[in-house]
């Protein structure tokens, strides 16, 4: 059954109450004709009998309700700002089924499905009217005949060959239901209306009675995996660059006296060496470029994934830097270098440094991911399963001491990874909404005001960034665990409070609650709000992970 909103229209003095529903119109593009229709069908039965029973069926599409967003797939979004708050839709197709998403075949199929599976009430239509036929993409109604055969046997749908038809049937099909509606809700308003508040486990975006924990798997990630192919890909890179090695640059422990020739070639060689370095101004000379303090990092991803360093692995060349007065320090005030050397030695030693920068990364991002993925985790929601709204509502669970991982303990990443750490930040941490189940929604937003090197006025610092980043983290942390931690001798306690919640409706908590190595069998937990005198005790049995 839909959740229907309640409003208030007109003047102070003649106000009255009225129930809403909202209609999804969810349509390919090449349905412009039933668009109208439908608008002007819902408009057709709220002056019938909208304006009697106090009802008002309010429409959405995605042309007049959504706005622009960033950050996410395009159906997410528009699911997030109305689709899957709608408490009914209605749905047709003519010769375009649409295009496709993340797990449908099109964004209309996707609407429809996840309605139909929250149990929610989907009038859905095919056209038969005729089409032009150099109009039509065949494989776009091949998918459609598809779709509608999977509806065939269900009495889901209804077809139409006109538009009078059309107008006709989905008015009819309109006043039945939610006339049925206004009949069944006449008899619940002689009840008195109260919310029921209840915690439930979720599992796979349903909701439970029995709490399933669950490991995070960023070890085998494919960000993981993809990482150490790249690194791999420098090693191969790396040793394909092929550098003329000098005898007394190789051959340093040798004896380079024994022969003539080799003594000659030894002299040749250093008598380049010298010529290469050139004072700049009589006061700075190049100098040769080395990685030494890259080869403890390489050499040691090398020999843990058996990879051979050739003898020249880390050679360079005449690889020189070239001092300059400035563009160094930290706003590229003091003095800095440039190389000097062939383009090969460059692409080299950029390499090399590209190189223990990704092993760096990858090492830390190994750690991070371990601890994150020795905790446990589990899925919970806030449910109001009454006939009314409740507000100022507290949660407290009580979890079996020494099994609760408090904000303080979470994983912190090292500075490589602050950025990467960032973005995936909500990915492990906050549930996603769905169809059932909304987002928690008292989240607090923080506001930052910018530096003054964020501002370009004085440049930005490698230490600036990783401060920024850091202090990025550590609002992620403060703002998904928005909770008050106690304790007492048996128990941790977690709180958190919950603004408003309506009838009918389910919130995630605000985060995953995250556990250490050992987890609870049972977690009790008690609700108190403004509208409802009871306080509200239950307790959850938590399924063990083998």
């Amino acid at each position: 059954m839909p959740v229907a909103k309640t409003i208030q229209e007109g003047s102070k003095k003649m106000a009255k109450t009225m129930t809403q529903y909202d209609l999804l119109i969810s349509c390919p593009s090449d349905v412009i004709q039933e668009l109208n229709i439908i608008k002007e069908t819902v408009e057709t039965f709220n002056n019938l009998w909208g304006s009697v029973n106090n009802v008002r069926i309010e429409t959405h599409h995605w042309s007049t309700d959504s706005f622009p967003k960033s950050g996410d797939k395009p159906q997410k979004i528009l699911n997030d700002q109305f689709v899957l708050s709608c408490d009914a839709a209605v749905a047709v197709f003519w010769t375009r089924f649409g295009m496709p998403t993340d797990e449908y075949g099109s964004g209309t199929e996707e609407e429809v499905e996840e309605l139909i599976k929250s149990g929610k009430q989907v009038f859905l239509y095919f056209s038969d009217c005729p089409a032009n036929p150099s109009t039509i993409d065949h494989d776009q109604y091949k998918k459609i005949l598809a779709f509608r055969e999977k509806y065939k046997n269900k009495g889901l749908y209804g077809a139409y060959s006109n538009l009078d038809d059309f107008k006709k049937d989905f008015l009819n099909h309109l006043s039945i239901y939610f006339l049925k509606l206004l009949d069944e809700g006449s008899s619940q308003r002689m009840m008195p209306s109260r919310s029921r508040l209840c915690i439930k486990g979720v599992n796979d975006g349903l909701l439970t009675d029995k709490l399933e924990l669950f490991n995070a798997n960023l070890l085998n990630s494919l960000y993981m995996v993809k990482l150490k192919e790249s690194i791999l890909g420098i090693f191969d890179e790396i040793k394909s660059i092929k550098l003329t090695v000098k005898e007394i640059i190789i051959n340093q422990s040798e004896d380079i006296i024994g022969s003539q020739s080799k003594a000659s070639s030894a002299l040749l060689a250093l008598q380049e060496q010298i010529k290469s370095i050139k004072p700049i101004g009589g006061a700075f000379s190049s100098e040769p470029v080395t990685v030494d303090e890259c080869k403890e990092v390489i050499g040691g991803f090398a020999q843990q994934n058996n990879i051979d360093l050739q003898k020249d692995f880390y050679y360079l060349g005449e690889l020189t830097t070239i001092p300059n007065f400035v563009g160094g320090g930290s706003y590229g005030l003091g003095p800095s270098a440039s190389l000097s050397g062939s383009d090969d030695e460059k692409r080299k030693y950029k390499l090399i440094r590209k190189l223990r920068q990704e092993i760096d990364e990858y090492n830390q991002s190994t750690d991070y991911f371990s601890e994150i993925d020795a905790k446990v985790y589990l899925t919970l929601a806030l449910c109001n399963i009454g006939s009314d709204y409740d507000e100022d509502i507290d949660v407290k669970l009580y979890v079996q001491k020494g099994c609760l991982c408090i904000r303080k303990q979470l994983p912190t990443p090292g500075d490589e990874i602050l950025e990467m750490a960032n973005k995936i930040f909500e990915w492990i941490y906050k549930p996603k909404k769905t169809v059932l189940i909304d987002e928690f929604g008292d989240y607090k937003v923080i506001s930052r005001f910018p530096s003054m090197s964020s501002l370009g006025m004085l440049g930005t610092t490698t230490e600036d960034k990783i401060n920024k980043e850091r202090t990025a983290f550590k609002d992620n942390q403060d703002v998904t665990f928005c909770y008050e931690y106690f304790e007492d001798t048996e128990y941790d306690i977690l709180c958190f409070n919950q603004k408003y919640l309506k009838q009918n409706t389910n919130s995630y908590f605000p985060s995953h609650i995250v556990f250490n190595n050992s987890t609870p069998g049972i977690i009790k937990y008690q609700i108190t709000s403004k509208r409802c005198p009871d306080v509200v005790k239950g307790e959850l049995a938590c399924e063990q992970i083998n």
